[in-house]
């Protein structure tokens, strides 16, 4: 997968992810990787901003990979 596609993709899974009710946060995290978490009730999403796109986008599915695809999050 070329880089555009990529980012193209990691772009559309964030929309997806805040769709749902999922804030997104992108923080340094030297490299941690990242991965959602639940916060004060509500889910939130980390992303690292020391790891290229391909990593991210691999976060992003991984956390998102276990919710239901047909529900929200927080209705």
């Amino acid at each position: 997968m070329n880089d555009a596609a990529v980012v193209q993709q990691l772009d559309a899974l964030i929309e997806l992810a805040k769709e749902r009710g999922i804030e997104i946060r992108h923080v340094l995290l030297d490299g941690g990787g990242g991965g959602i978490c639940e916060i004060r009730g509500r889910p939130c999403l980390f992303l690292d901003l020391s790891s290229g796109p391909a990593e991210q986008l691999e976060t992003i599915r991984q956390s998102l990979l276990p919710l239901p695809l047909g529900s929200d999050v927080n209705p």
